[in-house]
């Protein structure tokens, strides 16, 4: 039996989605594989852990959950306008929360897997840290934090045996005491510039990262083995059109043997009373011409937005009333 140990980090928002993600790994694995998961646990219910359990009896596979140490991410970088938490610097624990493995496939809860994933898993690690797909925006990104290389998060196979032996776990957090306002990607910084000359780059089908529809370096990758969905648009959104993407319903046919199938019915029913809306709501260069009459952004300052009128963008501070006494 081939052993693949995949850990996936999930809050109580997410885990429907981390359980689509791992009944696709077992809808594809293969006969003599065993999968074993690790759930980083960023504050998943009993009854939600119950049902996540019950694939355990559906498919063979072991599932385990794990407790991060919440002091040491609690005042890690993240944005006030950004749909991420914290809870995504989880991943740059696990060569110590999982000390009992040598390599760990970590997933996002945004991934759906399509193929076998043994080849991946069992990739030479040469003298690599972290493995992983080079990341859509990867030259911004290596130019901004002085790299070579720059994958994406989304999808890594962890050299944890090495990691523990060099510190490296230390080494990333140390990373963030010292630089934590070059931080523009979160964790995804961290990993590729604290690690810096130990990255090493895999195959595009690993990780496809799916934007939107037409989106011309996924175009490329015509049968990628995971798919990743990255930005805010998923395929369980209800009210953002150009996250239609053909590679969406894979989303729903890995929750069909999931607890949470019923989901699906619910989206549907949603959609359907949202057509209107929906079908209204501007795209392409229309929507671009109605942000630049008129739109308000939040930036990564609470007290800040950024207002645009006529073409003309404003930074305005929001001005704190002062209750009297």
């Amino acid at each position: 039996m081939n052993n693949i140990t995949i850990c996936i980090s999930s809050d109580n928002n997410y885990i429907q989605h981390a359980g689509a993600v791992m009944a696709s790994v077992l809808q594809h694995k293969q006969p003599e594989e065993f999968i074993k998961f690790y759930i980083i646990d960023g504050g998943i219910t009993g009854s939600n852990k119950e049902k996540l359990n019950k694939l355990q009896e559906k498919f063979s596979c072991k599932i385990e959950f794990l407790t991060p140490d919440f002091e040491r991410v609690k005042n890690c970088k993240t944005f006030k306008s950004d749909y991420i938490t914290t809870a995504t610097y989880y991943r740059l624990l696990i060569p110590e929360i999982i000390p009992n493995e040598d390599r760990v496939l970590y997933l996002d809860c945004d991934t759906i897997v399509r193929k076998p994933l043994g080849e991946l898993y069992n990739k030479d690690f040469e003298n690599n840290l972290i493995i992983g797909v080079k990341d859509i925006a990867a030259a911004t990104h290596s130019k901004r934090l002085g790299l070579d290389k720059y994958v994406n998060g989304g999808v890594l196979l962890f050299n944890s045996k090495q990691m523990r032996a060099e510190n490296s776990v230390d080494k990333m957090f140390e990373w963030i005491d010292k630089n934590r306002s070059r931080i523009e990607c979160h964790d995804q910084d961290v990993i590729n510039a604290a690690l810096k000359g130990r990255i090493g780059y895999t195959d595009d089908i690993y990780d496809a990262q799916v934007l939107r529809e037409g989106n011309s370096r996924f175009d490329e990758i015509p049968d990628p083995v995971i798919l990743h969905f990255i930005g805010p648009k998923k395929p369980w959104t209800v009210y953002k059109p150009l996250n239609t993407t053909h590679w969406g319903i894979e989303y729903f046919t890995a929750l069909k043997d999931t607890p949470w199938k019923d989901f699906i019915k619910q989206y549907k029913l949603k959609r359907l009373l949202c057509l209107p809306f929906i079908l209204l709501y501007p795209t392409g260069w229309v929507r671009t011409l109605l942000r630049n009459i008129f739109s308000v952004k939040n930036t990564g300052l609470k007290d800040r937005k950024i207002i645009t009128i006529l073409g003309i963008k404003f930074k305005v501070k929001r001005v704190k009333r002062v209750k009297g006494n």
